[in-house]
């Protein structure tokens, strides 16, 4: 039970809490958008990595069923740090985000499938 914890999910508690804490930092603590572009491919790195994160920690049983769930939970997590965000200075609410994150997920569910594909069996 202890190496489950240790090899599933304390890496998703690691990356959750990273994800909220970044989110929770002001706006004057990242570069201007104009400048510097990271908000998008941050946002498809995080949240694709987390969408795998859950994938792996159900196990890669039933596929389907739990490629759904993962992707599930990835925009329950998603959805909550921008209602989130509306409690932090300088930050809000941003439907786009989410898409982006739903985005980050699909990408994560895709690669999820061509790896079983091509797995040998």
């Amino acid at each position: 039970m202890k190496k489950r914890f240790l090899l599933y999910w304390l890496p998703l508690i690691i990356w959750i809490t990273g994800i909220f804490v970044v989110s929770s930092l002001p706006n004057h603590y990242f570069p201007h958008p104009s400048k510097i572009p990271l908000q998008y491919p941050l946002h498809l790195i995080a949240f694709f990595i987390l969408f795998l994160l859950f994938y792996r920690l159900f196990g890669f049983k039933q596929m389907r069923n739990l490629l759904l769930l993962s992707f599930f939970i990835t925009m329950i997590i998603s959805i909550s740090k921008e209602c989130w965000q509306i409690f932090i200075p300088g930050r809000t609410f941003s439907l786009k985000d989410i898409l982006l994150d739903g985005g980050a997920a699909l990408l994560g569910m895709v690669i999820a499938i061509l790896s079983r594909l091509v797995r040998p069996a």
